[in-house]
């Protein structure tokens, strides 16, 4: 693979985003999920979710939101989706359960994937450490993420130093499903 370039997304990146977000999905979590999530986790869902973002992220710099994509040849590799850590979604990550308001000086990594052809090759490590670096510059004290239990990311994770800060269940689509949340430095 030659080097990829990080960039910010433009909403012309979304249809490539939401391909990339599904397919991770269902190779990650295609023996977790019955195959009628993916037809409601659809691509038309996520490019929508995805032009939207990126449209906010480029439209109004004050809303603390960063799209950034792994680009190598016109081809998005990787995606990584940041921002203030959303509270009342189940926990602060601190082992405290939140109020519905966002944490100001918490930054969140909301998404990161890649294209599954594209595993273990230093593209998640750049577009972690570029996601990380912009939070940093955004002013946030730290970083966290949710991910779910079982996602063999963690592991990746906890090698690029986060730290297991709280868990949370939830259900969905009939699935009772747990999340583990990691707090990073930065």
């Amino acid at each position: 693979m030659s080097k990829a370039v990080i960039r910010p997304a433009n909403e012309a990146d979304a249809p490539a985003i939401a391909r990339v977000h599904f397919d991770s999905w269902v190779d990650t979590y295609g023996s977790l999920f019955p195959p009628r999530v993916f037809d409601e986790f659809s691509l038309e869902s996520r490019e929508k979710l995805w032009r939207r973002t990126a449209a906010v992220a480029r439209g109004q710099p004050a809303s603390r939101i960063e799209l950034l994509v792994a680009e190598d040849v016109d081809t998005v590799l990787g995606f990584v989706s940041l921002g203030p850590f959303r509270e009342g979604e189940g926990g602060q990550g601190d082992g405290t359960m939140a109020t519905p308001a966002v944490a100001n000086d918490r930054g969140e990594l909301n998404a990161i994937y890649l294209a599954p052809t594209c595993l273990r090759r230093g593209l998640g490590r750049s577009l972690f450490d570029a996601g990380r670096g912009w939070l940093r510059e955004a002013g946030f004290a730290d970083m966290r993420l949710w991910v779910l239990t079982g996602n063999p990311a963690v592991f990746f994770y906890r090698s690029m130093g986060g730290m297991l800060v709280d868990e949370k269940t939830f259900e969905l689509h009939g699935i009772t499903l747990s999340e583990q949340c990691y707090r990073f430095d930065l």
